[in-house]
């Protein structure tokens, strides 16, 4: 923490037990966050997510433990070990992001999964060359600011524009994707409405419904105008607030 706020411009001495705090505080949220992802995810099980994601952050602490207690050699010379093996994990986290998305969610979850997918895919084996070559370069002191910060600024830029992307369109992240059927008999909702009114909830435009339906652009448009009129709603946030009230 000294070092990034050195970078930043201001002179703080942080005791080294804060340092570890505060990290450990980070990594734990970081690594809890993409363990409650993974196990979502298809074919991935608990113990699947749950087993690599413990043994990097234990290796995490391990290293710590290595730099505070025997000094700056050891760490050094495990440095390139443990950053590739951090690196695999990372990259197996984006590969499984991208892998285990199910059609059945949200159209905003499933863009926001891929995106962080990718993003984590590109930043596992590069963030792994420029620690290791500045490692072997001798030029330890150019890499003041972690690239993980980097990496999770990205990760919130992308959440954070999927999000408002989504607000401003329907029922953006309902957690219900599809009308009971009760609803669909009290409002008279016939079979191809039904299918209509499902793409509405995850989030499809008229225009991504009639290619997701195979008809035209006019004819989603007509089947949920003919939606609208039958629950007596005037916009989509409407027809959605219906759909989660009754």
């Amino acid at each position: 923490m000294d070092t990034f706020f050195s970078a930043l411009g201001f002179n703080l001495h942080i005791p080294m037990i804060i340092n570890v705090i505060i990290g450990t505080a980070i990594g734990t949220l970081v690594y809890y966050f993409i363990y409650k992802v993974l196990v979502q995810l298809k074919n991935i099980t608990p113990v699947i997510a749950f087993a690599p994601t413990a043994f990097i952050f234990i290796l995490q602490i391990v290293r710590t433990i290595i730099f505070y207690v025997f000094g700056l050699p050891l760490t050094m010379l495990l440095y390139p070990y443990m950053i590739s093996i951090i690196s695999f994990y990372l990259f197996f986290v984006g590969v499984s992001f991208r892998r285990g998305i199910d059609k059945n969610w949200n159209q905003a979850l499933q863009i926001l999964i891929n995106k962080m997918g990718i993003i984590t895919m590109i930043f596992a084996p590069l963030s792994a060359i420029v620690y290791i070559s500045l490692h072997y370069l001798g030029k330890r002191g150019m890499n003041f600011i972690s690239l993980d910060f980097l990496f999770l600024a990205m990760w919130s830029i992308v959440s954070v524009g999927v999000v408002l992307h989504y607000l401003t369109r329907l029922g953006t992240i309902p957690n219900k994707t599809r009308a009971d059927q009760s609803f669909l008999d009290t409002f008279n909702i016939s079979p191809r409405e039904s299918e209509v009114l499902e793409l509405i909830l995850k989030g499809y435009s008229n225009k991504e419904i009639g290619n997701k339906l195979f008809i035209s652009f006019t004819t989603a448009r007509t089947h949920v105008s003919h939606i609208f009129e039958k629950t007596n709603v005037n916009s989509r946030m409407e027809l959605v607030s219906k759909i989660m009230t009754i």
